[in-house]
């Protein structure tokens, strides 16, 4: 089953205003409601991001801003990707995605080093819950 915005919100607690990065936790929330069943999925988005000064991504470094931005999503029993954050990237109305994994990779704790912010994660700022202190901090 496919949840809509709204109910996400319920499940969350919180305004879609405040979900951009803020992805673990949305996917932690769904999943301890059982709303969804799956798995917990933390890697990168490789799809078009929105680098507009108004997003998230928005970064003075060009080199940062061609990085894939790291993210966290659920793989379903089904084997598709739900998504309730993806419109952040994509500069879009909020909805939730669900569907074919087009544009996820996995990776797990050992693949680390590929992110970009990599020695503060692993200082204990975390991946996506911290996205936001770590790309602006």
């Amino acid at each position: 089953m496919k949840p809509t915005i709204r109910q996400l919100k319920l499940i969350t607690g919180y305004s879609v205003k405040d979900w951009p990065g803020a992805c673990g936790m949305i996917c932690h929330r769904i999943l301890d409601s059982e709303i969804v069943y799956g798995t917990f999925v933390k890697g990168v988005w490789s799809g078009i991001t929105n680098y507009t000064p108004e997003s998230l991504f928005w970064l003075d470094d060009e080199y940062l801003q061609m990085a894939h931005p790291r993210h966290c999503w659920i793989e379903t029993i089904d084997g598709n990707i739900l998504d309730a954050t993806r419109w952040v990237f994509e500069g879009v109305k909020p909805y939730v995605y669900y569907g074919k994994n087009d544009y996820y990779k996995e990776y797990n704790c050992s693949d680390c080093r590929y992110f970009v912010g990599c020695d503060r994660i692993r200082a204990g700022l975390g991946a996506c819950e911290s996205y936001t202190e770590i790309m602006k901090g």
